[in-house]
């Protein structure tokens, strides 16, 4: 996008390597339980801040638990769990993006859900801190440069992502009202979440503008060979087949030898072209009839029946094999698809793995390089 392209020029045209955060961010004052919560604003020479809303004469402060101070009577106090710079982090703004990993400690032992949750509100606090120092990086830079037009875009778009994402998530309730009541029971709302998901949205595009030229360096075609000749163990595959079966139970037929028979015959239409998962829908008394015909195991020692397994590794793709007899009855199997042990070759399929490996890997080295540059010179706080 062409914004971003501008903001990576902006964090050139000041230097990526001045200091990041040496600015003083603007302090925040309460956020309230059950009152509005912070909106992003924008000045005209200023870095965004977060603006507060409150019952008007309502007192406030910014509390964290170790506070000397107890709250005043009537008076509206808000935790902190981190600053950046001088920017708190709430610990509301912990939970909101927590929320995703916080819904699966359901599934949890009730002994072990809080030291899980801890985990959980830990993670989600280091990552809004990354989050944090990047944000504040890229607007500062900006200011410096002269580029609000350029931030201005940058939540435009930001604001984009955020109406799908709002779209995509009340196609699940009946309607507005119920979608609020699922973002107050889960303790958020919908301007937590936009703030949230803006900031993020503009710290990982910033961080991309500034780690993606080294991404591409290293995933030319050169790079991609080279890679592919060095890492073997990563591109052999093991003897793999997808194939499909269908069971006759030997005591619905009057004699065992009619079953035999029957199962041959099924053998011999499908080898003459039949639709194999036709017949087992109409014929199979097993378990691939409610998987579109698909066998058991895909690999050796995990095909189900045990007694298929050698039959099967010695058909090709298309192939119907002889009738499978077992003692409760006789299996008839095809190989729909065949992967024989041994490297992967070099083509199109493989390449594009490749590149995506090498790109991982860049991005996430690239991205704790430049993160731990913007740590070293910012003051970060956390609170006990």
């Amino acid at each position: 996008m062409r914004w971003q392209r501008l903001l990576g020029s902006a964090a050139v045209a000041v230097g990526v390597a001045a200091a990041p955060g040496c600015g003083t961010a603007p302090p925040v004052r309460a956020a309230v339980g059950e009152m509005p919560a912070p909106t992003l604003v924008v000045g005209a020479a200023e870095e965004p801040a977060v603006r507060l809303q409150k019952p008007e004469g309502e007192s406030s402060r910014v509390v964290t638990a170790s506070s000397p101070v107890p709250p005043a009577p009537g008076e509206v106090v808000v935790s902190v769990r981190a600053t950046v710079n001088g920017q708190a982090i709430l610990d509301s703004e912990v939970r909101d993006a927590a929320l995703g990993q916080m819904s699966g400690l359901l599934r949890v032992a009730a002994s072990d859900r809080a030291r899980e949750e801890q985990k959980i509100l830990d993670g989600a606090l280091d990552a809004i801190i990354d989050r944090e120092l990047l944000y504040q990086d890229a607007v500062n830079k900006l200011r410096r440069a002269g580029k609000k037009d350029i931030f201005d875009k940058v939540k435009e778009s930001a604001d984009k992502e955020f109406q799908r994402w709002v779209r995509s998530v009340k196609s699940q309730f009946h309607g507005d009202d119920e979608f609020k009541q699922y973002l107050q029971a889960m303790g958020t709302s919908l301007e937590s979440q936009r703030r949230l998901r803006e900031r993020m949205y503009v710290a990982e595009e910033y961080l991309r503008s500034n780690v993606l030229r080294f991404v591409d360096r290293a995933t030319g075609p050169q790079d991609v060979l080279d890679y592919y000749r060095t890492h073997p163990e990563e591109f052999t595959r093991a003897d793999k087949l997808e194939w499909q079966d269908i069971f006759l139970l030997a005591s619905r037929f009057p004699t065992r030898d009619e079953a035999r028979r029957f199962a041959e015959s099924l053998a011999v239409r499908a080898r003459d072209g039949e639709d194999f998962v036709a017949l087992g829908r109409q014929y199979d008394d097993g378990l691939a009839k409610d998987q579109q015909g698909l066998g058991l195991g895909s690999e050796r020692g995990k095909v189900k029946p045990p007694e298929a397994e050698e039959i099967l590794f010695k058909l090709r793709a298309g192939e119907v094999g002889p009738v499978i007899e077992l003692r409760d009855g006789f299996h008839v199997v095809k190989v729909l698809r065949r992967d024989y042990a041994g490297a992967m070759p070099y083509d199109e399929k493989v390449q594009l793995a490749v590149k995506e490996k090498i790109r991982n890997d860049v991005y996430q080295k690239e991205r704790k390089r430049f993160l731990d540059e913007l740590r070293k010179s910012a003051q970060i706080e956390k609170m006990k």
